[in-house]
C-alpha cells in the first residue's frame, strides 16, 4: 500500500490526516456530520455524502452507506446513552475496514468474517470483538428497521467470539478483616453481618437479598 502523505495542506478542505487514517469533518448551518475512512478517494466521497445529507435533510441515494448508518444510529439512539461515544467508535471501527462509503446492501457474512480475523490480528481479545460486533449489528439492525430508506432488508450473521473467563480473585484474612472493620465503623452492623454471610457462604447479593426465614412448628 502507498505512503499516505503527511502534507495537509494540500488535502480539500473539511479533510485531514489523522495517523493512517483520513477523518472527514462537515458542518453546515450549524449541524455536524464526522467520518474516518482509509484512502482519501473515500474521504473525498464521502465529504460529499455528509454535505448532501446536512443541506438537504435526507439522504439522496435509496441505499445507505455504512458511515451513514452510523450517524442514523448516533441520532436515533446513541447520542443520549452513556456509553454512546464509545459506541460509536467502535461502529467506526468497522467502518473504517470495511469501507464508511460501502453500502450496507452490499456487507456480506463473509465480509464480517474478515473483519473478525482483521481484529484477532491487531490483537483483539474476544470480550473486544465482541463489543465491535454488537455496536455494528446495532448500526445494521437499525437500517433493517428502515429498510424503506436504507435499502437493507437482512443483516448478515455475526459470528460472536469466545470470551475467556474473568479472573477470580478471593478476599485475604486480613482484606477481610479490614473491610469489616471499616463497615463496623461506619455503624453498618447489617451490611457488616450480610458481608459476611456474602464471603463465608459465596452467596451472591440478588440470592442473599431473596432469602425467607422460615420458623419451624
Amino acid at each position: 500500500m502507498p505512503r499516505k502523505s503527511t502534507a495537509t495542506s494540500s488535502l480539500p478542505p473539511g479533510i485531514r490526516l489523522r495517523g493512517d487514517v483520513y477523518q472527514v469533518d462537515v458542518t453546515v448551518r450549524g449541524s455536524r456530520r464526522t467520518g474516518t475512512v482509509a484512502t482519501l478517494e473515500e474521504a473525498i466521497a464521502l465529504r460529499s455524502q455528509l454535505k448532501e445529507q446536512l443541506k438537504t435533510g435526507r439522504i439522496s441515494a435509496r441505499v445507505w452507506t455504512l458511515q451513514i448508518a452510523i450517524e442514523k444510529t448516533w441520532e436515533g439512539v446513541w447520542c443520549n446513552a452513556r456509553s454512546g461515544l464509545k459506541l460509536r467508535d467502535n461502529a467506526e471501527a468497522a467502518a473504517l475496514f470495511l469501507g464508511a462509503t460501502t453500502k450496507v446492501t452490499d456487507i456480506t457474512t463473509d465480509d464480517i468474517d474478515r473483519y473478525i480475523l482483521h481484529l484477532r490480528k491487531q490483537g483483539n481479545a474476544g470480550g473486544t470483538i465482541n463489543r465491535k460486533l454488537a455496536a455494528l449489528s446495532k448500526v445494521l439492525r437499525y437500517a433493517v428497521q428502515r429498510s424503506e430508506a436504507s435499502g437493507l432488508k437482512t443483516r448478515p450473521h455475526l459470528e460472536r467470539q469466545k470470551e475467556s473467563e474473568g479472573r477470580i480473585r478471593f478476599l485475604t484474612v486480613e482484606e477481610e478483616s479490614e473491610l469489616l472493620s471499616i463497615v463496623t465503623g461506619w455503624n453498618k452492623s447489617d451490611h457488616a453481618d450480610a458481608l459476611v454471610v456474602l464471603i463465608d457462604t459465596g452467596l451472591r447479593g440478588s440470592e442473599l437479598w431473596n432469602l425467607k426465614s422460615e420458623t419451624s412448628t
